[in-house]
């Protein structure tokens, strides 16, 4: 997934732009961050990302695939996670994204969602998805 890092520079300079604090329920017993919750880092970014930048528009989604890079230690403290869509397909799309502590990557991850209908089975974005979704794109992505 290394990939990543030319497609996202620092995080506070992605598309969409969260800050999480962390959670003493966070640190596993060396007081790191579990590495569990970087997942949930880039969940509640992308969760956010979809109701603020998107307004709602793109959805239902079912999270297909989520690849992680752990690259660094994450202590108690804040995390900036910055998103971006690389990639929109027929029915899915990609967003990666990158978790700084103090200006340092610690992570990044790339996750594929896809777009369902009400019986939860894959369906074409429509227009005004994709055009939302592509404000969200990375430079070059």
């Amino acid at each position: 997934m290394t990939r990543h890092d030319a497609v996202l520079g620092a995080a506070a300079d992605a598309p969409f732009v969260w800050e999480i604090t962390t959670r003493f329920s966070d640190l596993d017993p060396l007081g790191h961050v579990n590495n569990a919750v970087y997942l949930s880092f880039t969940e509640e970014a992308r969760t956010r990302m979809f109701r603020e930048a998107l307004g709602g528009v793109v959805g239902p989604l079912l999270l297909a695939r989520s690849e992680i890079d752990h690259l660094g230690q994450t202590y108690y403290g804040s995390v900036t996670v910055g998103s971006a869509v690389v990639e929109v397909g027929r029915s899915s799309f990609t967003v990666v994204s990158v978790i700084d502590q103090d200006g340092v990557r610690v992570a990044q991850t790339r996750s594929v969602l896809v777009h369902v209908d009400d019986d939860r089975r894959p369906t074409p974005i429509g227009d005004e998805a994709r055009a939302a979704l592509e404000t969200l794109q990375a430079p070059g992505g």
